[in-house]
């Protein structure tokens, strides 16, 4: 035998050597063609990844550039709508008040002109007939103007002269000027006042040395209908102008504040145009000036509304907008997706090539292997995780009395004998721990006959597949059984002998009692004949003094026997009154400390107040033994039967099937229970007979019922004296 493993061992050495040896499989396309497939399919997910970081790159860079452009724009158009704000309002005067005089004019524009410095100056300019004009003339004059001259001088069929100006002092010289001369705002003041709405005029030098735009409100004759073209022109009254700084207007709108500031412009080069005409660009601007060979990495074009104008915004990235990060994101995925690729594909390899190695090994050592798998004599099989054998070995003939190929696709569950086996299996699966040991009995072939057998289980959940090694421990486990068997046999014969001793003497106590009482009224009666006077006082002396010894030499043996007797009854000595619901709680208390399950005990009919004579420890033990078989909350009643000297206690239940089996089988075999003990595979039968013969042990009764075989309801009657039993000398 030792040759024959020894040369096994070699020639197991000798495949691995020469396989260690052999060619690379590495260029066997045959054998890797996997890896090469894999390396293809990554380095096209590699170019898939570069495309998504690039779009998603240029995405995030266009959205952080979009929304750098709309704030620059935002800006503007909220700067330029508070100026038609104040155009508004000041053009509401015209239509709240009468007349709107100088001082009142001069008094209301003056807030708006000092809070925006772009403001050159807020006017109104009536339209005035050439027929009308000495008549207006005069008016303005009276209103406090030294002088009105109206400017560029000349005759015309009419006059838009600036009548009314803020800021005066800075303003003089545009006092009484003809806005009808300047060609960009009388056609505004046409449009706004044919139109009705705001209008701006496009930039130019309103005034010689200022890039400037204007903003024209019309005014209409207050309580006229200005509803269509003819009617404005009917009701026309004038108009108000607003001049605009283009420069300071822009510069005030872009800058930021301490509170709100604006770094974001610096990575973008703007310019505003009208009309193709640039009126305002960035301060980097001549980096784009300066370098006509950059290209933006992102450009944008937009508009601001300027009442009927669309003034056009164009918006360029700086060199410093898009992070180096940022640039280099989409190659430096495709990089590290290429090296991942690589030691991926180098990693299949060497797996292809090591599970190759290890097939050509294991095909060279199956045939040795499958010899030991088909003449073993345990079982070796598979099973899934639900139960179902996938493999088995030639053993379970054996040991089963089944073909394998019959118990494939068969269930482990169908073979077990019990119930509580088929819950260890489940929690074994549930449990998922990966080596287990348990001993489970499997149903054979043959009807009514079991082998026990001796697992092994071990759960790969990599394979999800339970590995099963059986060994059949049949003959050890009825070896193991006898002796247990043997074991409570002995123990319930032994409490039965301290039962009938106690029997015996509790006995011989009563015919004690009695026979002392009867004793001493015999020699009460002789020593009344004694005190008599007869004739032949001699011979009745004689045989009354031959009673007297008789009866005293059988005093004697009667108290001897019964301090012999009483000093044997020392089973139970430490007899004392319970009560029954501070027994009880003993009892559910040492349960709970055990096996932690909760019990609820209901007492009826004032059962917790009950009392009865016997030894604490064995009660206690006795009604934890009675929980532990009932496994349930139950109902309880108690009765002082002062007349008998007992307290009745009665215990109602509803249990499992197999309990209520089991309290029949103790009531139909009490006179045999050390024979039918074998059938007793939980200990409930040999713990019923404990307590039996503990309770009458104590002097007490007990018994057990079932009442309803369907239901399973059983009832428990035990009695305990009311009081000690006298074991003391009369």
């Amino acid at each position: 035998m030792k040759e024959e493993v020894q040369n096994q061992k070699n020639s197991y050495e000798e495949v691995i050597k020469k396989q260690s040896t052999s060619k690379s499989v590495v260029f066997n396309f045959k054998k890797t063609w996997t890896a090469y497939v894999v390396f293809a399919i990554m380095i096209i997910i590699s170019f898939i990844l570069y495309r998504y970081v690039q779009k998603s790159t240029i995405a995030e860079i266009q959205t952080e550039f979009d929304k750098s452009c709309a704030s620059v724009v935002n800006r503007i158009q909220n700067q330029y709508d508070k100026l038609d704000q104040v155009i508004l309002s000041t053009q509401g005067l015209y239509y709240e008040n009468m007349q709107v005089v100088r001082d009142y004019f001069e008094l209301y524009g003056a807030v708006p002109v000092k809070t925006y410095s772009h403001i050159m100056s807020i006017c109104f300019a009536p339209k005035v007939l050439n027929s009308q004009w000495a008549e207006f003339h005069y008016n303005a004059l009276s209103q406090g103007y030294w002088t009105f001259d109206l400017h560029p001088k000349g005759v015309r069929d009419y006059y838009y002269p600036a009548e009314h100006i803020v800021d005066y002092e800075k303003n003089k010289h545009r006092l009484a000027f003809d806005y009808a001369t300047e060609d960009n705002i009388n056609q505004a003041i046409d449009i706004a006042k044919r139109e009705n709405k705001h209008i701006s005029s496009k930039f130019y030098n309103i005034r010689p040395d200022t890039l400037s735009f204007a903003i024209v409100a019309p005014i209409y004759h207050k309580n006229t209908d200005f509803s269509t073209p003819d009617k404005r022109e009917t009701n026309f009254f004038g108009s108000l102008i607003m001049e605009i700084d283009a420069k300071d207007f822009f510069t005030t709108a872009l800058k930021g504040t301490d509170i709100n500031t604006f770094p974001t412009d610096t990575s973008l080069i703007f310019c505003f145009e009208d009309e193709n005409n640039i009126v305002y660009k960035s301060a980097n601007s001549y980096i784009m000036e300066n370098n006509k060979e950059y290209v933006p990495t992102v450009s944008s074009k937009l508009e601001i509304n300027f009442s009927n104008r669309k003034l056009k915004a164009n918006f360029y990235s700086t060199p410093n907008f898009v992070s180096p990060i940022q640039a280099n994101a989409a190659i430096a995925v495709l990089l590290i997706s290429l090296l991942i690729s690589v030691i991926a594909f180098l990693l299949i390899i060497s797996l292809i090539t090591q599970k190759s190695r290890a097939e050509e090994i294991a095909e060279k050592m199956t045939a040795s292997q499958r010899r030991i798998l088909d003449t073993s004599k345990d079982i070796i099989a598979a099973i899934s995780m639900t139960g179902e054998w996938l493999s088995m070995n030639p053993a379970s003939l054996d040991i089963l009395g089944v073909e394998p190929k019959q118990m494939i696709g068969t269930k482990i569950t169908d073979y077990f004998k019990n119930l509580f086996d088929i819950k260890i299996w489940q929690d074994i699966v549930d449990a998922g721990n990966e080596e287990n040991r348990v001993d489970l009995q499997l149903n054979t072939k043959t009807p009514g006959e079991y082998k026990w057998i001796s697992w092994q289980f071990t759960i790969s959940k990599i394979d999800n597949v339970i590995y099963a090694i059986g060994r059949d421990i049949t003959i050890e486990k009825q070896i193991e059984n006898e002796q247990k068997l043997r074991s409570k046999q002995i123990e319930l014969a032994e409490i039965y002998g301290r039962e009938a001793t106690a029997s015996k003497n509790n006995i011989m106590i009563k015919l004690n009692h009695t026979l002392r009482n009867q004793l001493t009224g015999i020699l009460g009666y002789v020593q009344l004949i004694a005190d008599k006077t007869y004739d032949t006082q001699e011979e009745l002396d004689m045989y009354i003094e031959f009673a007297s010894e008789s009866l005293e030499h059988a005093f004697t043996y009667i108290s001897d026997s019964y301090e012999a007797a009483l000093g044997d009854i020392t089973a139970f000595n430490k007899m004392v009154v319970l009560n029954l619901q501070n027994t009880l709680d003993e009892a559910l208390k040492l349960h709970f400390t055990t096996t932690q399950e909760y019990i609820k005990i209901n007492y009826l009919d004032n059962a917790d107040k009950a009392h009865f004579v016997a030894e604490k420890d064995i009660v206690v033990e006795i009604f934890e033994s009675i929980v532990q078989i009932l496994k349930t909350d139950f109902n309880i009643a108690a009765i002082e039967n002062t007349y008998e000297g007992v307290t009745e206690i009665t215990i109602e239940a509803k249990v499992a099937k197999s309990i209520a089996q089991t309290f029949d089988m103790f009531n139909k075999n009490q006179n045999n229970i050390i024979d039918v003990l074998k059938y007793d595979d939980d200990d409930i039968l040999i713990t019923i007979a404990k307590i039996s013969s503990y309770i009458k042990t104590m002097l007490g009764m007990f018994k057990l019922e079932v009442i309803d075989d369907v239901n399973n309801i059983v009832y428990i009657f035990i009695t305990f004296p009311l009081v000690e039993k006298l074991r003391m000398d009369p």
